[in-house]
């Protein structure tokens, strides 16, 4: 009976699996749940390895685990299991505190791989399940953060105040936009922080952020960023809101900056400058008349705080 549950469970995964590796493979299919949080899981760098879809692994474990449970060979299936479980539950770990998205296809994928893990454990065969299982978990991690990605020396710069964040896709910032907006505030002496967004391709804006912060683009340089896009979509998100509605990355939405005058500052109408990548003089001026308006505003608190009542 057990076996049997196992086997519905273990087919039930491997469709999952199947499911996940057809989104892969054709993005957009819609195949998979669908969601935002779905495919910032789906389409990060965690979801390959060398250029190979990750749900091709687990596809091929998951029929290797079903032939042998279904051919009387428990042992060897449930040995496949654990490896499988043992790499999804770091991937999961990943998924939920750094990437800080939950895929419902992947957690669906999971649960059924790890009861059917369950249904076929044996106590003669605990020490070699949980070896296998210890494998794939370090394993993963060793895949995954390498350690040979090295922070760019100029990168190694403090946030000051105050500050200009820039909200905008790698597309956005073509044309030399970012250079003339940097321009504009170094000769403010405020400093510019760049901060990029996904837009139609994540994985675009995942190689830009490595590119500019690590002195190579390795698969661990590339999973560091990961956590850096997620921050800044966090960041956005809220800022976003204000200006786009519910909806503040779609592909249309154009780049935007967040003047932060002190730690104590946050996002608000005030403090938002819409920017526009098909008319880079009409950005500049924004910024420039907003810069300018700050500065005017902390000369009369410095004049107020100056003069006895």
């Amino acid at each position: 009976m057990k076996r049997r549950a196992a086997a519905v469970l273990l087919m039930i995964a491997l469709v999952l699996s199947l499911v996940a590796l057809s989104e892969k493979l054709a993005p957009g299919s819609d195949l998979g749940c669908g969601e935002t949080t779905c495919n910032v899981v789906q389409h990060s760098s965690f979801s390959e390895v060398q250029g190979l879809p990750l749900p091709l692994g687990a596809v091929l474990l998951l029929t290797l685990s079903l032939i042998a449970l279904l051919k009387g060979r428990p042992k060897i299936a449930a040995v496949s299991l654990a490896l499988v479980a043992g790499a999804e539950t770091y991937l999961t770990g990943i998924e939920l505190f750094y990437l800080k998205s939950v895929c419902k296809l992947c957690i669906s994928f999971y649960a059924c791989t790890a009861l059917s893990l369950a249904l076929l454990i044996q106590r003669p065969n605990l020490r070699r399940l949980g070896s296998a299982f210890t494998l794939a978990f370090l394993g993963a991690h060793f895949v995954y953060f390498f350690p040979n990605a090295q922070i760019s020396a100029d990168m190694l710069t403090v946030p000051s105040y105050p500050r200009v964040e820039v909200f905008a896709t790698p597309g956005h910032l073509q044309g030399g936009l970012l250079d003339r907006l940097q321009a504009v505030a170094e000769s403010r002496g405020i400093q510019l922080v760049l901060r990029p967004l996904p837009g139609e391709n994540r994985r675009e804006a995942v190689a830009f952020i490595a590119s500019h912060l690590f002195a190579r683009t390795n698969l661990t340089a590339l999973n560091l960023s990961e956590k850096v896009l997620r921050a800044n979509e966090e960041a956005a998100r809220t800022c976003a809101f204000l200006e786009w509605g519910p909806n503040p990355f779609a592909p249309h939405r154009p780049p935007f900056a967040v003047v932060l005058d002190s730690p104590e500052s946050t996002c608000s109408e005030l403090n938002i400058v819409q920017l526009d990548d098909r008319s880079p003089d009409a950005s500049i001026t924004a910024l420039a008349e907003h810069l300018d308006r700050l500065a005017a505003l902390r000369m009369m608190e410095a004049a107020h705080a100056r003069t006895p009542w």
